[in-house]
């Protein structure tokens, strides 16, 4: 079974990421293209050491929720940007979610991709695993629980 991090390694994790986008951050502006690269390349090594939960759109509707929830609590650790945030959670849709996402990605530009909020793409996986109808019905069952 897989140990959870504990407190202070998940802040030993965020200090160093901190340290490692400083020191990118300070490089020379024509190695941008490379410092982007290595920034990405580092917030994505820091997100996979918190061993994120993985979706495969096969559970039921209220498990996406539940699963964004998680990688927003690891998004709170990390410095990121809204294009690495959806990077990072693009390895963690497998299966049947990888497959719809990799499809739904193929009808974007090049551009409307690379400039895909977060928000953005919550809505995107709510929409298609938990719609709004359901939710709403959902809404309505609980405050009607006698």
């Amino acid at each position: 079974m897989a140990r959870q991090p504990t407190q202070a390694a998940m802040f030993k994790d965020l200090l160093k990421a901190v340290q490692d986008l400083g020191r990118q951050e300070t490089q020379a502006a024509p190695q941008n293209v490379q410092t982007n690269s290595n920034m990405t390349s580092s917030v994505v090594e820091q997100f996979r050491r918190y061993k994120p939960p993985s979706f495969n759109g096969m559970t039921g509707p209220l498990a996406v929720e539940e699963w964004i929830r998680g990688l927003e609590r690891i998004f709170k650790h990390l410095s990121c940007t809204d294009a690495q945030k959806v990077l990072c959670t693009e390895f963690m849709l497998v299966d049947v979610a990888g497959h719809w996402w990799e499809s739904a990605s193929r009808t974007r530009t090049e551009a409307q991709q690379r400039n895909l909020t977060w928000a953005r793409f919550k809505e995107e996986v709510m929409e298609k695993y938990f719609p709004q109808a359901l939710r709403d019905r959902k809404e309505s069952e609980f405050l009607q629980l006698k």
